[in-house]
Formats: structure tokens, sequence, C-alpha cells
């Protein structure tokens, strides 16, 4: 007779449980087993863990006991950790590996992302296709690996391991791509994520051991795309609590790896095409608008490079592969300079000559508040990528539209703008690398207050005016544009309007004109020799050829006293080309061209209207943010 073994009712129960535990795996419907893999992955570890892991894999460096002190405090949100869990699920079995891979369930991952990443810009500015679950599925695998090596990297103390060679270049361009969309992107858990890689320990290692290194060579750094993501991301993560947390050493360094790309005008253009082009793109018909004195740019060191170049990278993104231009260097140097001026004003070396007017002005900039670049969302960002996909080639790319810059520029400005000393200035043009990094340099505040005036143009005039560009393309005698008819226009929805019509852009062709300006087009004023015509000889076709252009007026004042501002908007980049030109006092006219950044910030260069525009003439750089934004 065989003998059973009996139990208690209390040990009969875990028996089971014991017994039941290792076939429910393999026994569970996949429906089921999707759902456990989906809470695997959005799991939060536990605070041990958690520590543990940092100490690991982020703090190797660092004794475990001041790394605990720094992290015991924090509970790890399930979004900004990889989805560990899951890959651990994955691999207990053929058949869970079967259900629950990448390939045979991208739903499972496109739920995943959405839970760790933001995804309401992807879809904004490049459709439905591009949070398809096949699409998210890859794009969160991209972005696993390259938030790891981050990290990894930090955890080592090099952004680039000696022997890698070219495919370190190539991933440490990858990971700053990714970083760069995910900050543009972001609302709320991007940030998270980039935190969890460490992101702003990256960027320092970037400047000590690639800006810094550069800059005590000989020579200018070269304007790189790695460089000037780094600077992007570097601004993009700055605030005012982390400026006065820098030490003096940390700030003065930072100023020093800056001082090129703000100062060296000559060697970094601040747009994404020569600013001396008037209309793009170029037409392989249309006259060169190059100088036959370029020819020999390489041989004189005043004259100008105005070549126009393309500027295009293909990212792997979402699934597929988008053509988009790296952001501009000097722009992300520039509002990176301005904030330590404005966080600590006694880094400048020269005072202007005082003016009635510099009490007024100082006050008025001590008194603003403007939003930190880390508070800004996607939405803010939405114009910015939209110029940089629709302008990576000033010969093919079909840019943007004057309607897309509706309601970017009018309203009242304050900022600032630089000056280099003179002399530094002429020795640094000369060839002596040396007189920018040691040039002092002052900073004066500006208040501007502008006013758009949106014309038609007559399709045989010629878009950006026919005066010299030293006047933005404006005859001395030629009417103020405050004195041509003013369009009375909803300011709120216009500008909202606008910023759709820029998205638009990225997925359709951006030289159609909107609906919405055909239909009312008779009430643009025309301007100069433009003729008007009355909507009863013109048919909707014709109306699909106008051809529209922002014109700018205001007035300012600054520390050198009062001016006027004149000036117009190139459709196809959103540049701004506008004169500041005092008045009675008669302290020259000076060009200011700049683009609208996000966070309403007028960032550019200005330069003196007396040298000859294919020269290299005295510039230095300005920032301005809109009043109340």
């Amino acid at each position: 007779m065989t003998s059973q073994t009996s139990f208690s009712p209390q040990e009969k129960g875990k028996h089971v449980i014991r017994d039941n535990t290792r076939t429910s795996l393999d026994s569970l419907p996949s429906e089921i087993l999707d759902i456990i893999g989906f809470y695997c992955a959005i799991s939060t570890p536990k605070r041990k863990e958690w520590i543990q892991h940092m100490d690991s894999v982020g703090q190797s460096s660092v004794p475990s006991s001041s790394s605990q002190t720094e992290y015991a405090h924090e509970q790890p949100p399930a979004f900004a950790t990889p989805p560990v869990n899951l890959r651990n699920l994955v691999v207990t079995s053929r058949r869970n590996h079967a259900i629950l891979n990448a390939d045979s369930n991208p739903r499972l991952y496109a739920r995943v992302f959405k839970t760790k990443f933001d995804v309401d810009a992807i879809s904004r500015r490049f459709g439905p296709m591009a949070i398809s679950s096949a699409s998210l599925a890859k794009e969160l695998q991209r972005r696993c690996i390259c938030l790891k090596r981050i990290r990894r990297a930090v955890a080592f103390g090099r952004i680039k391991e000696q022997e890698t060679g070219e495919k370190g270049e190539a991933e440490i361009l990858e990971n700053l791509w990714i970083a760069f969309m995910m900050l543009t992107e972001n609302d709320g858990q991007n940030i998270q994520q980039l935190r969890w890689a460490r992101i702003e320990e990256y960027l320092k290692m970037f400047r000590t051991q690639d800006l810094l290194e550069e800059a005590i060579r000989s020579g200018y750094p070269p304007n790189t795309t790695t460089r000037a993501l780094a600077l992007h991301l570097d601004y993009m993560l700055s605030s005012p609590a982390r400026l006065a947390s820098e030490t003096r050493d940390e700030s003065d360094e930072k100023l020093f790896v800056l001082r090129p790309f703000v100062f060296a005008a000559h060697r970094y253009d601040a747009f994404l095409a020569p600013w001396t082009v008037r209309q793009l793109p170029i037409q392989s018909s249309s006259t060169s608008p190059i100088s036959p004195s370029q020819a020999a740019a390489s041989d004189n060191p005043f004259i100008a490079d105005l070549t126009p170049k393309d500027a295009l990278h293909r990212l792997a993104y979402c699934g597929k592969e988008i053509s988009i231009r790296p952001p501009n260097i000097t722009h992300a140097a520039c509002c990176s300079f301005f904030m330590k001026v404005e966080h600590d004003p006694g880094v400048s070396g020269i005072n202007a000559a005082t003016d009635p007017y510099e009490g007024k002005a100082r006050s008025e900039i001590r008194k603003l508040t403007t939003r930190d670049p880390l508070k800004l969302l996607s939405f803010d960002y939405d114009k910015d990528i939209a110029r940089l996909v629709a302008c990576t080639s000033p010969y093919h790319s079909p840019g943007l539209n004057a309607a897309s810059h509706l309601g970017d520029f009018e309203g009242s400005w304050e900022g600032r703008f630089t000056f280099f000393d003179f002399d530094s200035y002429r020795d640094m043009l000369g060839g002596k690398v040396r007189s920018l990094y040691e040039g002092p340099f002052g900073e004066q505040p500006q208040v501007w207050k502008l006013k758009e005036h949106v014309v038609k143009v007559n399709y045989s005039e010629r878009i950006g005016g026919k005066g010299s560009l030293m006047n933005a393309g404006y005859y001395d005698d030629d009417p103020e544009p405050s004195q041509v008819q003013t369009i009375r226009k909803r300011r709120a929805s216009w500008e909202s309007e606008a910023r759709e019509r820029a998205l638009k852009g990225l997925r359709q062709d951006t030289n159609e004109i909107p609906q919405h300006i055909m239909a009312d087009w008779h009430n643009y004023p025309s301007f100069g020799h433009d003729e008007p015509a009355s909507s009863s000889d013109e048919s909707m076709e014709d109306k699909q050829n106008d051809k529209y252009e922002i014109l700018i007026s205001g007035t300012g004042h600054s520390a050198w006293g009062r001016f006027i501002l004149r000036g117009r908007v190139r459709s196809w980049d959103g540049m701004v080309s506008i004169t500041k030109e005092y008045r009675p006092d008669g302290r020259g006219r000076w060009l200011y061209r700049g683009y609208v950044v996000a966070g309403n910030k007028l960032v550019g260069r200005w330069r003196d209207t007396f040298t000859p525009e294919d020269m290299s003439g005295y510039e230095g750089c300005f920032l301005l943010h809109r009043r109340g934004a």
C-alpha cells in the first residue's frame, strides 16, 4: 500500500502555492502576460535597490556613504528608470520572449514609452505615424540605449573611451541629438529621464574635456554639431539656482569657452543663411549673392565669408529618418552668456558713455523677470524645430512663409547688447586670437517697442526691398513702415495660427499660402510701388502666387539715447533685419539681425553700417526678452 504524506491545512496551502508558482507564467494567457509585462516595465524599484543602483551605475567614483546621503531621501519615479524588469521577464522562457519581445508586441513597448516619455510634441510636429506602436517601440529602444550610454560615461568620467575612435564620436553625436530632441519635447517626463542619465554632469564633462581643451589650443575652436548641441543643452537646462550654485572658477571657465562663439562674429555665423541674401531659397537662375571679392576670403581675414552652405543632418527618429539642421551654436552661446551677465554684471569690464536715459533703461531691465529655460515646455520649441527642419539648405529647402512669423515681433522688448573693446576686436580680425580671450567687453541695457506691418508685395517687386542691406533694404527717403496702413489683427488668435502654420511646414509644402490669408488678402496694404488689385478681377490661382512680407517699425532707448527702429523679416527662416538710428543725437546707425527663439527671446548680432557688407565689420551680440512673456 502506497504511503501518503499528510499535510495540515496551512502546509497544504503553501505546497499548492509553490507548485502553482512553477507553472504560472507558462500557463497564463498572453493578454494577462502582456499586462504583467507592462507593470514590470513601470514598476518603481525599492529605495534600497535604487540607492545601490545609483552607487553601482552612476556613483562608482564616489564612496557609498556620501552617495547614500545624496539619494537616501529620493523615491525614484517609475517613469525615470529604464524598463529593466520587463527585459528580465522576457528572458525567463521562450514563450515569454515570443509574446513580449518588441518585434512581436510593439503595442506593449509603445505603452511603456508613453509612461516614460512625452509624446504630445512628437504627434503635434510629425503626425500620427510618428507615434504609431512600431515607431514608439523602436524609439524606446534607441532612447534607453543612449540614456544608459550617457550615464555610463558619467560613471567612468570620460565622454568618450580612448579606443573607440570614430564610433565614439558617432555615439556622442547620437547622445546629444537624442537629449536635444527630448528637451524640446519635454512636458515634464523627458526631463526626469535625462536626470536619471545625469545629463548635467555629462555636459559638464563635455565642457572640460572638449570645449575647454579646444579653447586652450591655438586658433579658433571648430564649429561642430556636437558643440552646438552641447551648448544648447547646457542653456536649456540653466536656471538661476544653478547659476547661483556655481563657484567663481566654474563661472569663469564657462565664460572663457563661450567667448569665441559670442564675440568672433567673423568666424561663427549667427544666421541660417547669409544675412545678405534677401530671398530664399536661392534659385539656380538667380544672380549669385556671393561677392566676387570673396574668392580672396581665405587670404584676407577682413573679407566676410558669405557663401550659402547646406547644413543637413539625417536623424533616425521615431521609426523614420528626418532631415534636420543642427541648432545654431551662436544662439545658445549668446543666451548663456547674457544669463551669466545678468546674474553677475561685474564680469564686464567696459562701461559705455552715460546718458540721461541710462538709469531708466537699466532700472527697467533690473526688474525684468523672464521664464527660465528649464521651465519652457514643448509648445515653446515648436517653431524652432519647424525652422530647423524646413531650412536645411538655402538652395533647396522651401523654408517657412511670412504667415509663420505673424505676432513674433510686435510688442515691448527689453534686454542688453554687448560691445567688445575696439582695439582688441581689430586685433582679433587681424588674426590675434589671444585678444579674443583677453579683450575687455561691456554691456548696456536697451528697450524696444516694435510694431508689425504685413504687406502684399507685387509679383514684379523684390522681396527684401531695393535699398541697401545696411539700411534693411530701405532707401533713405522710403516712408516709415509706421506710415503704411496698419492692419487690425487679433493678436492672440494670429499668434496661435502662426505657430500652427509653422508646424504644418514639417509635413507639407511651406510655399503654400494658407487659405486664411488668401481669403482676406485685400485687407493687406500695398507698400512702395505695389499695385492694388480688386478682389473681383483676381482668381484664387492668382492669390496663391501672392507674396507677403512683414515690415517692422518702432522706437526705443538705451544708455546712448533714443533711437528709431525700421526693418523687415526674411520669411524663409524668420531672420529680422532692423536698423537702429539714434535721433536726434546723431550717434550713428547700427544694423541688428536676429531670430525670435523659444521663450520669446530675440537673439542675434549687431554691426556697424559703415563697413561694406562683404567685409567683416565691428560687431557685437544682443538678447531681448518680450515684456510680460
